[in-house]
């Protein structure tokens, strides 16, 4: 047996979609949203692959939402050492 017609091997989305959709994988179907309120690792893995290029914006938003990843501005006022820049 596998997924419902139309739907990747997560079957078919919760609910509440919010964002891109995908067409492919195990959430095809699913916001990304969606997938993010569920399993943020996948998000995180999508940000690491090819095919999530189309969706780098909205996966960016996502994991900084989440503080899955810092902003750029953080990350400059949180630089130690003789070799920053000033």
């Amino acid at each position: 047996m596998g997924a419902p017609e139309g739907f990747g091997a997560a079957g078919p989305a919760p609910g509440n979609p919010s964002g891109s959709t995908l067409n492919f994988g195990r959430y095809a179907g699913w916001s990304l949203g969606e997938i993010a309120r569920s399993d943020l690792e996948y998000i995180e893995w999508l940000d690491r692959i090819p095919i999530g290029r189309q969706y780098r914006e909205e996966v960016d938003a996502i994991l900084r939402r989440t503080g899955r990843r810092r902003s750029a501005q953080a990350d400059a006022t949180e630089r130690r050492g003789p070799f920053r820049r000033r």
